[in-house]
């Protein structure tokens, strides 16, 4: 529905930011109703809400207990004829990137001891900390936007040809910078990897 009405994800969670609630057509009213996220059936107390926001209403349901929403409906938007043989199963939806750096770079930025010792040791410069939250690529798989109470992120950059990861972790008024790893010229990018591991031994600096 999103591609074939050309909606994009930032479309969607600039309507969350700014979007109005229509309270005519919500049902703010907790029911208990079953869902399955995962392929495992969950269980929750329920509330809908339809919001809107530059011409783009979208009905989105609520589950209170697991903080979870589910897109339910595009509304006055008709189901294109190409959607009839997609999959029910929900799929997550991040922030895009460029606003999950905006995000993260709105707070004071705070660098801990060991981030400033392995900036030295890799040369990397406060201008391409800068550029880190300009043109980083955040890595969703590997990352916990979700995590309680400070997310945490890892991010890749490239800095003189050489690839970073950065492993950020977001605070309530604060963004903490707290490691860097430089990314091995061996590692298969194309398959997943565990980039905790970059960060449990670094040959490159003595940072401890």
């Amino acid at each position: 529905m999103m591609a074939s009405n050309n909606i994009t994800k930032k479309d969607i969670f600039l309507l969350l930011a700014n979007g109005d609630v229509d309270f005519s057509e919500s049902n703010t009213e907790r029911k208990i109703q079953r869902y399955v996220l995962d392929h495992l059936e969950q269980k929750a107390e329920l509330k809908h809400y339809v919001i809107e926001h530059e011409g783009l209403k979208v009905s989105f349901n609520l589950y209170e207990r697991d903080s979870v929403v589910f897109i339910s409906k595009f509304n006055d938007l008709e189901t294109s004829k190409n959607c009839s043989g997609e999959s029910d199963i929900a799929k997550a939806m991040y922030l895009p990137n460029d606003m999950t750096l905006e995000k993260l770079s709105s707070n004071k930025l705070r660098f801990e001891k060991v981030f400033k010792c392995e900036m030295d040791c890799y040369g990397i410069t406060d201008t391409d900390i800068d550029s880190l939250f300009t043109n980083g690529e955040v890595l969703f798989n590997h990352s916990y936007p979700n995590k309680k109470p400070n997310p945490l992120y890892f991010i890749e950059k490239e800095i003189n040809d050489v690839t970073f990861i950065f492993w950020i972790e977001q605070g309530a008024t604060k963004t903490r910078l707290n490691r860097i790893a430089k990314l091995k010229e061996d590692t298969d990018k194309s398959k997943t990897y565990a980039v905790e591991y970059l960060f449990s031994e670094n040959p490159n600096c003595d940072c401890d």
